[in-house]
């Protein structure tokens, strides 16, 4: 689909950018989850979040299923679909209680703010709206799992950086094309919204990094381009705000 344009978010109380950083500095200690959903493209996504992380994950297809999985594996939390064929997300989460209280989390396409305490009355002890977005699924499973902060993550991204020699050479090459070729689409973008915008900013961006060899560019379009991607809108907003932040350490380098 083309020219997509991306609804805004600034109204939206519970998507809060600063909350998205503290998130993906999170790292989770050792865990066992179990990912209960009848439609396998649903399971992969979520499935997905944990690639870099400590945190094991089994599947289930059904309710049957994921009472079998959870006697196999004995996960330390369960993402439960609600609506499922042959046993729905509300009887399996009860007859799993009856074994043991593991905290369960419901997966609903609801968004009715009451079923908050509705869903915690059917055995579940929180929710997640689908689709899942990365720093929701990351805050609720917080209440839930171990996990450490990376400080390290959280280092401001105007610091000095150390350029390559390429890059040095090419200073006012690169200082050229980011404010004659990517600031536009930059502006462009942050008025637009329009996906179509932001891949030709990430495009740039790209080509420039790897002409020049400069990491800090490469890591900023690998960030979007990934952002992108999960059409993760609250990130990509997030990444366009810290432009600015890189077009000054890289320039001031």
């Amino acid at each position: 689909l083309h020219n997509v344009y991306i609804a805004s978010i600034l109204d939206e109380g519970h998507l809060n950018p600063e909350l998205t950083k503290e998130t993906k500095n999170l790292i989770f200690k050792p865990a066992k989850i179990l990912v209960v959903d009848d439609i396998e493209y649903n399971r992969e996504l979520i499935l997905q979040n944990f690639e870099k992380s400590a945190i094991t994950v089994v599947t289930a297809y059904d309710g049957v299923n994921a009472i079998e999985e959870y006697k196999r594996h004995k996960p330390d939390l369960i993402l439960m679909d609600i609506r499922m064929p042959n046993m729905d997300g509300y009887e399996a989460s009860k007859l799993i209680k009856e074994i043991d209280d593991v905290p369960i989390v419901a997966l609903t396409a609801s968004v009715m703010e009451s079923d908050s305490e509705r869903l915690k009355r059917k055995n579940f002890d929180g929710y997640l709206r689908k689709p899942v977005l990365k720093v929701d699924l990351y805050t609720e499973l917080s209440k839930f799992l171990d996990y450490e902060y990376n400080e390290s993550e959280n280092e401001n991204v105007t610091q000095k950086i150390e350029l390559s020699n390429k890059a040095k050479m090419h200073i006012s090459d690169i200082a050229d094309v980011v404010s004659q070729e990517i600031r536009p689409l930059y502006e462009l973008s942050i008025k637009s919204n329009n996906i179509t915008d932001i891949k030709e900013m990430h495009s740039k961006i790209s080509l420039l990094a790897k002409k020049y060899d400069v990491a800090l560019l490469e890591k900023y379009a690998n960030d979007l381009y990934e952002a992108i991607d999960a059409f993760d809108i609250l990130e990509i907003e997030i990444l366009l705000k810290d432009f600015d932040k890189i077009e000054k350490t890289l320039l001031e380098s």
